[in-house]
């Protein structure tokens, strides 16, 4: 399986298990320590391919590539997850020519 594929599958369960972090802390319910590893490992995975992809396309300018590289480091990952890819990740693959 190509890595890029995984960007997908890997962002939106992150993003359920986040929602999920959200709704036990709002209803006081205590998430395992476990489910907050697995987030980290998914946003780790996810930031990664993600960033790969950018760095190894030619279109994006140095500027973008290092606003990528910021928001998927910061505390916006999750949001700079979805911004990525809703609105650019088509764009710097099919520059790329690996568009799936």
């Amino acid at each position: 399986m190509e890595i890029q594929r995984l960007f997908k599958p890997l962002l939106f369960i992150s993003l359920g298990i986040t929602i999920f972090k959200y709704l036990a802390w709002y209803f006081e319910i205590n998430v395992p320590v476990p489910v907050n590893i697995i987030n980290i490992a998914l946003i780790l995975a996810y930031s990664f391919i993600a960033l790969k992809e950018i760095y190894r396309s030619n279109k994006p300018s140095l500027t973008e590539k290092i606003m990528w590289t910021l928001g998927f480091i910061g505390i916006i990952n999750l949001l700079a997850g979805l911004v990525y890819f809703l609105f650019a990740r088509k764009r710097i693959l099919r520059e790329n020519k690996i568009l799936i």
